[in-house]
């Protein structure tokens, strides 16, 4: 099969601010979205505005076409509404709506910085995707975990071994070929992951100084429904890519007995969610 690994690379186009789409998918999140907007008017003082935002409603209980954003901001906004469950849903949605030559994927829950757009302009011109650098500000035990344990930063060898959409930027027409986002994924986890594998075998994922922030709760249950979902798309991601991929005790060196306690609760609502999926998959 064709890949972009040698030559084609000539045929991709460089990354541009006019040649980026970002795509947003929300769900029951229109306060996150609303400070993620906000956050991409700061970029109006740097020039560095998207050619198009594309956000993707997909299925908030109070749908977010009610709260008439595209007139609320100063910003190139088109809202889609999408019946299909899943976060990869939503984006293919988007992505097939979109312009732009390079896919920009960003989180509702996420707000950007005077790096996010500039980051990726300067990333160079060999890899088919890139990923970004997610912060997550600490502001209690909870966030101070995911920073310590770089929940949201993908193994990297010789290039990162996978995307996390909080902050990605794709190529369009590699994502189209490959097919976009695999529907097999519906609780908003792992979709990336399989994402970047399939990346994998088109051409090189880079890195950038692309930088957002990933504004969390210090909330347990919602940590625990995160780790939750993430063990659910875990069943899945062995099935295509190995048992590596199996829930795994996380172990912290040095760390107080709070950290040891998270990383534990990790492992055992991995755990749960992965042989929750395992049981629904042998029943349908």
């Amino acid at each position: 099969m064709e890949n972009y690994q040698t030559n084609d690379l000539s045929r991709l186009a460089p990354v541009t601010v006019c040649d980026i789409s970002v795509v947003i998918p929300v769900k029951n999140n229109a306060i996150g979205l609303e400070a993620l907007l906000e956050s991409f008017l700061n970029l109006h003082i740097t020039g560095h505005v998207p050619s198009e935002i594309w956000i993707v409603d997909n299925g908030s209980i109070e749908p977010l076409a009610n709260m008439d954003f595209p007139n609320k901001f100063d910003l190139p906004i088109n809202l889609l509404f999408c019946k299909e469950p899943g976060a990869g849903a939503a984006r293919n949605m988007g992505v097939e709506a979109s312009s732009g030559s390079w896919v920009l994927f960003i989180d509702s829950d996420c707000v950007v910085t005077t790096t996010t757009i500039t980051g990726y302009l300067s990333a160079g011109s060999d890899c088919i995707a890139y990923t970004g650098i997610i912060e997550t500000p600490i502001n209690g035990g909870i966030t101070r975990y995911h920073e310590l344990q770089q929940t949201f930063t993908p193994p990297f060898q010789d290039q990162p071994e996978y995307v996390v959409t909080a902050n990605c930027l794709v190529n369009r027409e590699v994502f189209k070929k490959l097919g976009g986002f695999s529907n097999t994924y519906k609780t908003a986890a792992g979709e990336d992951v399989d994402l970047g594998y399939r990346l994998r075998t088109e051409g090189k994922i880079g890195v950038s100084n692309s930088r957002v922030l990933h504004l969390l709760e210090d909330n347990f249950l919602h940590f625990v429904e995160r780790f939750f979902r993430y063990g659910r798309a875990s069943y899945y991601l062995v099935q295509s890519y190995g048992d590596h991929f199996k829930p795994v005790s996380n172990r912290i060196k040095h760390a107080d007995v709070s950290m040891r306690f998270l990383a534990w609760a990790q492992f055992q609502t991995e755990r749960v969610g992965y042989h929750f999926e395992m049981f629904i998959g042998r029943l349908l």
